[in-house]
């Protein structure tokens, strides 16, 4: 793993009696601190070293896994204010289990010493079928699906699903928010992918998808017909 110390400002989910108010607390203070504009006196990111898991129980029985894991949901409470915009926490442990090596989460070192996880990235390989689901959207006339679950691949593939790229509204347009873009452009990059897609819920990440080469190709929809996540997608990144 990158960074520092970082473990011992999180805490581990399967061991805290008290979660919901572990949760409560960090989110607040963390929100205070970017409120006040406190000086960040270090920003980094922090990768989990994905190796040989349980074949029973994968990562969750890794307690670094457990506590990279909740780094990664906090990091997205804390970028995504809009509860319906938040990630679940059943589906992020599915998909941390299945394919963590993509995730990078970047940490914020306050000048009062407290470090929190103020945005992550998360890329994972996808199946050719899945894909082809995903491109097929361009040829119906609504365009829409009504879910924005796309299963991970179990082995590598050509084709990524780019899960999330976000940082707290208080650092974007900044250099903290640059660095982590460009980290994960180079990292998306070096993937030599065939195809990308992903799922934006904001102008933002609208624009960063387009800068991936990407187009909106459709549209995730709710049973009530009600959009939510614009899709964008490109093919044929390499051939």
């Amino acid at each position: 793993m990158d960074g520092t110390d970082w473990e011992n400002f999180i805490t581990d989910f399967s061991e805290d009696a008290d979660l919901a108010a572990t949760t409560a607390r960090l989110i607040a203070d963390a929100n205070r601190l970017l409120a006040s504009k406190s000086a960040i006196r270090n920003f980094f990111k922090v990768r989990f070293a994905a190796d040989n898991h349980d074949p029973h129980f994968g990562y969750f029985s890794t307690r670094s896994w457990r506590k990279f894991l909740l780094s990664v949901y906090y990091a997205d409470l804390l970028s995504y204010p809009v509860t319906e915009d938040q990630v679940d926490f059943p589906r992020l442990c599915y998909i941390l289990n299945c394919a963590p090596q993509g995730f990078t989460v970047w940490w914020a070192e306050f000048a009062d010493g407290q470090k929190f996880p103020v945005g992550y990235t998360g890329w994972y390989c996808v199946a050719a079928s899945v894909f082809q689901q995903v491109a097929a959207l361009q040829a119906r006339a609504d365009g829409t699906i009504h879910h924005r679950f796309f299963l991970p691949a179990n082995k590598k593939t050509a084709y990524l699903y780019l899960f999330n790229y976000s940082i707290v509204r208080e650092l974007k347009g900044t250099r903290f928010s640059s660095e982590l873009i460009k980290d994960f452009a180079s990292e998306i990059s070096g993937m030599d992918a065939k195809g990308l897609f992903c799922a934006t819920v904001s102008e933002d990440g609208s624009r960063v998808a387009e800068r991936f080469n990407m187009k909106k190709v459709g549209a995730i929809t709710s049973e009530a017909g009600v959009p939510s996540d614009d899709i964008f997608f490109v093919s044929g990144v390499r051939e």
